[in-house]
């Protein structure tokens, strides 16, 4: 029995050994606690939130520990974040720019520092002393905490629908019960009946509009063609206007002239108008000529008498009888075609004014 228990034993032993070892390998990986050598240079990390920090905890950059964490958080003078003290190992470098956050690792949602190397480098790296100011990430904790508050909010949406739906049916209870009762269902059908009767004629009118619209097309087109020869006499308008306008430019000379014209003819008639002004009521021998019959008929008639008297007042009868000098003997004769009988009469100095006899 002994030696059939040794090899049991034997295997229990290392199983329990195994265990050990595996289970100081799952808090070394797990627990945080840092691997490598200790000892090396301080830097301060400043951030808000350092929930899950503590001592011990790695410091990683590109997933490399190149340091750990060499003390608690400790809050800062103004109380507006923490203080995180580093111990950076020899030989390890953080760059300027780099992003320092806190983050967490593995399943167990351990927290630790994570350093994550600038975009460009310029060659310089942060100093024994140095401060730097950190971003922290979102945990494990913080999406419980934000999926706890979606969730509670979500839970009072869902509260809210339900008080909704509620009412809703009670408002549909009401209308089943008051409106939608035989007498309002009847009503309802009429009107649907009412409603598709519309509906049939709407559809009939359409149909008929249809020809109405195409007339109305050819009406338009009309109109747009008419419109167009309107434009055309328009164009022909405007160009008769601009003749027109120019015909208007070459007749202003002529007005222009024609208006002298009737000056110099409105002064001729105004002298005009003078002189039978003055013939008619002047003072002088013509206006009592044309005036005065007395005046008139006596100037005629000694007129007259010198016409038939002459100017030494002689009759003309006896001055006609008197003997005449003996003509020479070579008398001329008279010019051919001279006819005494048909010779004109001898007039008066105012013959004139002689009247005629009756």
């Amino acid at each position: 029995m002994s030696e059939r228990r040794q090899p049991v034993e034997v295997y229990v032993g290392l199983f329990v050994i195994l265990g050990i070892i595996l289970l100081g390998w799952l808090l070394s990986h797990f627990g945080g606690v840092a691997s490598g050598p200790r000892g090396g240079y301080p830097l301060f990390v400043e951030v808000s939130d350092a929930t899950g920090v503590r001592s011990g905890v790695p410091v990683s950059l590109g997933g490399v520990d190149i340091g750990y964490v060499a003390g608690e958080p400790q809050l800062q003078e103004d109380y507006t974040g923490l203080r995180i003290e580093l111990s950076i190992f020899e030989g390890r470098r953080i760059p300027i720019g780099s992003a320092v956050t806190v983050g967490t690792n593995g399943l167990m949602g351990d927290s630790f520092i994570r350093v994550i190397p600038p975009t460009e480098y310029d060659g310089r790296f942060y100093q024994e002393g140095e401060r730097i100011e950190a971003k922290r990430t979102g945990s494990i904790n913080d999406l419980a905490g934000t999926a706890g508050q979606t969730l509670l909010r979500t839970s009072e949406v869902l509260e809210e629908i339900s008080l909704t739906i509620k009412d809703l049916n009670e408002m549909f209870k009401g209308l089943e019960e008051n409106f939608l009762g035989s007498e309002n269902a009847d009503n309802l059908n009429a009107m649907l009946s009412s409603l598709r009767v519309s509906s049939e004629r709407i559809e009939i009118a359409t149909e008929n509009l249809d020809p109405l619209l195409r007339t109305t097309e050819e009406a338009m087109v009309g109109v747009k063609n008419a419109a167009k020869n309107v434009n055309s006499a328009f164009n022909e308008v405007q160009v008769g206007v601009e003749g027109f306008t120019e015909t208007l430019e070459m007749v202003n000379p002529v007005v222009t002239e024609l208006d002298g014209t009737l000056d110099d003819l409105r002064a001729t008639l105004d002298s005009a108008n003078r002189l039978m002004d003055k013939l008619n009521h002047g003072d002088g021998l013509a206006a009592a000529l044309v005036n005065d019959s007395e005046l008139r008929n006596d100037l005629t008639s000694f007129a007259d008498k010198l016409n038939r008297n002459g100017v030494l007042l002689y009759p003309r009868e006896k001055q006609v009888a008197a003997p005449l000098r003996e003509p020479s003997k070579a008398t001329p004769l008279p010019p051919s075609g001279f006819d005494s009988k048909t010779s004109p009469e001898k007039k008066g100095l105012f013959h004139f004014l002689k009247k005629k006899e009756t």
